[in-house]
């Protein structure tokens, strides 16, 4: 199979594209950085995330388009703000309109999302059949799952993952709090209910090749069918970690000193379920952070 990816050389990606190579795949990896060794059945081509790529190979059976700026990168100025959301609707769309062009246009588009087009939902279960929220990431994720749809337009089939938080000592949101919680001083964050919908990196790369063999398309839930909340997550975090977890940040500090990105990131609430993925048989690997901590920092 001859699969063309962007993000390869990310959190998801990197793993993911491990796993399609020792399956025999042939990967044209999309990067900015394409001066990369080669390796048998691997070729990297340049690509800015923004405009067309003028170099995309015929015959390409299968697209998985992960590239994206982090939504955790930095404070979210007007810049910024600007800058996820070309990333994900203007890149994406650029490299639909490249695609089409081609003689033989690939006919599987696989599109990562992201749950934040739920928005703050609070207590309420959701499924890929829920309405989408309000918000600047849930704007964000509908332009972007619009912009992936285009490949319908030449007959390709089209699916959405919509990652929750994925966690991994090498990258993303766990990477980040590991410090803390293992310095003892973490805590919840504001009152600690709101829901997080979350997934470890295996499972997050073992849902996307399910969703790649059961040729499963439209929209995913990538998250596991366990969401907690905050309060919940940080204790369990700290007993798998034989650590405290005494110092709660309020609020309205987490505003002061991350703006419109602590509401939209640390504050929001959303319980998603992976209906699709447990509907189709999946199964988890890692089902509470205990086993996240012993297969992702114990390790």
């Amino acid at each position: 199979m001859r699969i063309l990816i962007t993000g390869s050389t990310g959190l998801i990606g990197t793993p993911l594209s491990q796993a399609l190579h020792a399956r025999g795949a042939e990967l044209y990896c999309l990067t900015r950085t394409p001066l990369r060794e080669a390796s048998p059945r691997i070729c990297y081509l340049g690509w800015n995330g923004l405009s067309e790529p003028t170099n995309l190979p015929e015959g390409i059976d299968l697209v998985i388009h992960l590239s994206g700026e982090n939504v955790a990168a930095k404070r979210w100025s007007k810049a910024q703000r600007s800058k996820i959301y070309e990333s994900r609707v203007v890149g994406t769309a650029a490299l639909i309109s490249a695609l089409a062009k081609q003689e033989t246009p690939p006919l599987r588009f696989i599109s990562a999302s992201a749950i934040g087009i739920y928005g703050n939902r609070g207590e309420e279960i959701l499924h890929e059949k829920s309405t989408t929220g309000k918000g600047f990431l849930a704007d964000t994720a509908n332009g972007w799952e619009k912009a992936a749809l285009g490949a319908q337009k030449w007959g390709a089939t089209v699916t959405l993952l919509r990652f929750g938080v994925v966690l991994s000592r090498k990258g993303g949101a766990l990477k980040k709090m590991l410090p803390a919680f293992q310095c003892g001083v973490a805590g919840r964050l504001g009152d600690g209910q709101q829901y997080m919908s979350w997934i470890s990196l295996r499972d997050a790369v073992s849902a996307i090749l399910f969703a790649i063999d059961k040729d499963m398309t439209g929209a995913i839930n990538i998250c596991t069918p366990e969401p907690i909340t905050n309060q919940q997550f940080t204790k369990e975090l700290a007993s798998s970690l034989n650590r405290p977890a005494i110092l709660p940040i309020p609020a309205f500090v987490l505003k002061f000193l991350l703006g419109e990105m602590a509401d939209a990131l640390l504050l929001t609430s959303t319980r998603v379920m992976p209906q699709r993925l447990l509907e189709s048989g999946f199964l988890f690997s890692d089902s509470s952070i205990e086993s996240v901590v012993k297969s992702e920092i114990l390790a």
